[in-house]
């Protein structure tokens, strides 16, 4: 389904909440991933197979990674997750997402907002860009390691090297996948913020003017009246949708969805950087055909209408972020996606699941600059600039710094000050060795899983056909809006999956540039091309009881994906 805006040549980022295949297979295969169902009958001594083809994020294998501790059958036998996308700039922009998970040198929190900030947004800041930089170059190592034949584990890398497998990619496949990679270096300069205005100018056009009138247009009309899938599948229709209008506007207009308090956003996101290939209209020949010569553009060819929200926004186990007061969410995308990162960071480090807020606390708001705020954030706002304003004020007048004189003249406080210091060595030891252990618990959660990496324009040949995938048949399959023809007859799916393999379509639910009729249309066209080929639908959540109660065991909702089963 072809876009309007023909400048989106590339889906750069997901369009719907990820979904943790492990538990999909649970709740739709009655217990296959832990060897407790008939579909897994003689197949107990493979590992988990799963299909994460054109997510164009690769967060569905984020949360398989995440949570496989969730699923002791998955850790005993393994987890084999192909993680295909078209687009070798696509491929490379997922992992460069993954390194950013799995980066130890970060703690927790500045590892989820990195992580968001990549995801996100479109100009970033060049801590976050050095850290792009240096991601880039690890993946880069792995794949000329894995060209020159090199196994996995032999390179440089390490556990990382362990965790990636190259060796299925053809030589072509490769260098474009280096030269994607080499991108990210900073040498690489690339206006992002002049692009995106370009790219918004040439969407607009007439209206770029009203260009902020559009935008909430398309927020009150359309992305609204979508309402937010809360748990359980229930979303109150008067509350709207749980993206707030600030966030929406600042990533249609400027490109920033994810902004913290006092960091300046100037560098560009170079994993958004791709390439394009296209014929100038130069004249028409007798039959009215445009010609010309056939060039290729490297450039921003993303998504300007939609917005990154879903992938990570909408969608969480913690009931506490779906609260209403006077008919609008106290929580947004931002605070859940933020959650949901650290979230996830959390039990693949700890193997427990995570605790936003104690009983009776309040759950934590993300350290963002824009957005509703609240009447505490208002009165620290102000209590700061009320003691600023103080010792400006004493500083004039005594010609020096307080802080400095408190400091040098009380020796007192010096004492105590070299003594807290002391302390705080010691707690910054303990810490430091707490988060070695948990980095150290993370990667051996990580053993036993695989991520083979594939891309090309053939589907067939990267994926699907005899001289691809000679492995067993794949347990899950989830299709997104860069592989959506995957699930063409032509392209022999059917022929990697058994009977029981669960299939995640993405729809276009959220695709703001979708008419509403075809969004509606979409779930029946892609039943007509399945159902021929063996695949029935599955309601979600399942009428089956038995079914039923283990999706909700799982505490899943599935949004914006057709589900299917082979039959």
């Amino acid at each position: 389904m072809a876009s309007p805006d023909a400048h989106h040549v590339h889906h750069l980022h997901g369009y719907s909440p990820a979904v943790d295949p492990l538990a999909l297979i649970d709740a739709l295969a009655g217990g296959a991933v832990d060897g407790e169902g008939p579909q897994r009958a003689g197949a107990e001594a493979g590992p988990v197979r799963i299909l994460d083809a054109g997510s164009s994020d690769g967060r569905h294998m984020v949360h398989a990674m995440c949570r496989r501790y969730r699923h002791p059958g998955a850790r005993a036998r393994g987890v084999e997750i192909v993680l295909f996308e078209e687009a070798p700039e696509v491929l490379a922009r997922s992992l460069v997402l993954l390194c950013a998970v799995l980066d130890d040198t970060l703690p927790a929190r500045a590892r989820a907002e990195t992580f968001l900030e990549i995801h996100h947004n479109a100009v970033i800041s060049q801590r976050t860009a050095a850290h792009v930089e240096r991601y880039g170059k690890t993946v880069e190592e792995l794949v000329l390691a894995a060209q020159e034949g090199k196994k996995r584990g032999e390179h440089p890398a390490g556990t990382l090297g362990r965790l990636l497998d190259f060796g299925g990619l053809k030589y072509g496949d490769r260098d474009a996948l280096v030269e994607a990679l080499r991108n990210t270096r900073r040498a690489f300069e690339y206006d992002m913020a002049e692009a995106w205005d370009k790219r918004l100018r040439k969407n607009l056009g007439e209206r770029y003017d009203t260009a902020k009138n559009v935008v909430d247009w398309d927020y009150q009309m359309r992305l609204a009246p979508m309402g937010t899938p809360a748990p359980g599948g229930e979303s109150p229709a008067d509350a709207g949708t749980i993206i707030h209008q600030l966030h929406f506007r600042s990533w249609r207009l400027r490109g920033v969805a994810y902004e913290l308090r006092g960091v300046r956003y100037c560098e560009a996101n170079r994993t958004l950087i791709s390439t394009a290939s296209g014929r100038t209209q130069e004249f028409k020949d007798r039959h009215g055909t445009d010609r010309g010569r056939s060039v290729v553009a490297k450039g921003f060819w993303g998504d300007v209408l939609s917005g990154p929200f879903h992938c990570y926004g909408t969608v969480c186990e913690e009931p506490g972020y779906y609260k209403i007061a006077n008919r609008q969410w106290t929580r947004t995308a931002v605070d859940v996606a933020e959650h949901n990162v650290v979230a996830l960071l959390h039990e693949l480090r700890t193997g427990g699941k995570y605790e936003a807020a104690r009983e009776g606390q309040e759950l934590p708001v993300a350290r963002k600059a824009e957005g509703p705020t609240t009447r505490d954030d208002l009165i620290d706002a102000t209590s700061a600039e009320a003691v600023q304003a103080q010792e400006g004020a004493v500083a004039d007048a005594l010609g020096v710094d307080v802080s400095q004189k408190l400091s040098v003249d009380d020796g007192a406080a010096g004492k105590a000050a070299a003594a807290g210091a002391g302390a705080e060595t010691e707690e910054e030891r303990l810490e430091a060795e707490r988060e070695a252990e948990l980095n150290a618990a993370m990667w051996a959660a990580l053993e036993g899983m695989v991520v083979t990496c594939a891309c090309g324009a053939d589907v067939r040949r990267a994926v699907t056909g005899k001289s691809a995938n000679k492995s067993a048949p794949f347990d899950a399959v989830l299709v997104g809006r860069g592989a959506m023809h995957l699930i063409e007859p032509k392209q022999d799916l059917s022929r990697v999956v058994r009977p029981g393999t669960v299939l995640a379509v993405e729809s276009v639910k959220y695709m703001l540039d979708v008419a509403k009729e075809n969004v509606d249309a979409f779930p029946k066209n892609v039943a007509a091309l399945l159902e021929p080929e063996g695949w029935q639908a599955v309601a979600t959540p399942p009428q089956e009881p038995a079914l039923a109660k283990r999706w909700q065991d799982e505490k899943l909702v599935v949004d914006g994906h057709v589900v299917f089963r082979r039959q």
